[in-house]
């Protein structure tokens, strides 16, 4: 009998290897799967894309004309314009890539002079550029 009792002790073992191997691997897999997802990103689409805009100024207008070429539409209650660190008031509506929006500027455009032009989209400055005003 003492020869039965240690035979049946003998299959433990392995049984609880095995489990112990399939804990540690998943956990294993489980910490690689977060460090590869790390590098990924959150997925969070509350950022804004990054738009490419064309601007021109119109000194003769005094006005700015913006398209953007890319993107998703853009509406313009989440966008600051400024020229020259003067905020242009724009109109309420949504640009899509292609279109164009023209608004009057804050200040008096004169042809060949250099303005800096920043376009902001939701706190993320997005457009930075020294433009000079056409005729």
């Amino acid at each position: 009998m003492t020869r039965k009792e240690d035979i049946s002790h003998l299959g433990v073992s392995p049984v609880i290897a095995v489990i112990l191997i399939v804990a540690i691997t998943l956990v294993m897999a489980g910490v690689v799967s977060l460090w590869v997802f790390s590098f990924l990103g959150d997925g969070n689409t509350d950022h804004p894309d990054h738009y490419m805009f064309s601007v021109t100024l119109s000194g003769s207008e005094d006005r700015i004309y913006i398209s953007t070429l890319n993107g998703d539409p853009l509406r313009t209650s989440i966008m600051n314009v400024y020229i020259d660190n003067q905020h242009v008031d724009l109109p309420v509506m949504e640009i899509t890539a292609g279109s164009v929006m023209s608004t009057p500027t804050p200040i008096d455009l004169v042809a060949g002079e250099g303005y800096n032009v920043r376009i902001v989209v939701q706190n993320e400055l997005q457009f930075d550029q020294d433009k000079i005003a056409a005729p």
